[in-house]
């Protein structure tokens, strides 16, 4: 979502002033900005508007800030953007800096040329994204903090068990590859042979340094976690075999 200057401009002065507490507001139906006080028990560490307020307004979209805090939508952010249907906008505020808000709305984004951003940009996303230009929808999950178990978990139950995909071997074009022995990373199988994947650090949330890049599938093949990979429904691996 574009913001103005003067209505950016609005934005920081207001989430400065509830600093160091979360900030929180709204685009109204006519695209004005619109502060609203953030009532969450804990406002240091979350933010909650007053029920109603929202659709008063006719929001178009919620911002909120992270002060001193992640550069990406914790499980709660997600969880509650999924509820509004609305596009959503974090400001990361600290106490001489402020970065421009970074949006989601629960669909899958296009990877190419974006840094790591963990629930935004990140390996999850990028496969969401290469499955929805052939048609497959993968639904988005709130997703960290997550454990490594809770993380391949989440990937069998909404890639494997939702899109009738199976543990395989060989490996084709087309594919969702699962790899990693510690933490659980996705890529796409191309018909080069390559992996294209978004790697991330993992003990950082926020790595705008790490791009999507493409990999010779044997060089992952000796880290998978599994002894097969995630295959994409039928259609879509004739499509890949096919280009």
């Amino acid at each position: 979502m574009h913001l103005t200057h003067e209505t950016l401009r609005g934005v920081y002065s207001w989430f400065r002033e509830c600093y160091p507490a979360e900030g929180c507001g709204l685009i109204d139906g006519d695209g004005r900005w619109v502060p609203v006080a953030n009532v969450a028990p804990d406002p240091a560490r979350s933010f909650l508007m007053a029920p109603g307020v929202a659709q008063a307004h006719g929001a178009r979209a919620i911002l909120h800030s992270h002060p001193d805090d992640w550069h990406c939508p914790t499980r709660t952010d997600m969880e509650a953007q999924a509820a509004s249907g609305l596009p959503w906008g974090i400001v990361w505020i600290g106490a001489r800096s402020v970065l421009p808000p970074f949006w989601w709305d629960g669909r899958p984004r296009d990877p190419t040329g974006q840094g790591w951003r963990s629930g935004v940009h990140d390996c999850f996303n990028l496969i969401r994204w290469g499955l929805s230009l052939h048609g497959v929808v993968v639904p988005d999950v709130p997703r960290r903090p997550m454990s490594a178990v809770e993380s391949r978990a989440m990937i069998r139950a909404q890639v494997g068990q939702l899109h009738g995909l199976e543990v395989d071997d060989p490996y084709r074009a087309g594919d969702v590859l699962l790899f990693g022995r510690e933490a659980p990373h996705l890529g796409i199988i191309e018909p080069s042979g390559q992996v294209w994947h978004h790697p991330g650090p993992v003990s950082s949330d926020y790595a705008p340094e790490c791009l999507p890049v493409r990999t010779p599938l044997d060089a992952l093949r000796r880290g998978a976690h599994e002894a097969g990979t995630l295959l994409h429904p039928a259609p879509l691996s004739e499509a890949a075999a096919a280009e």
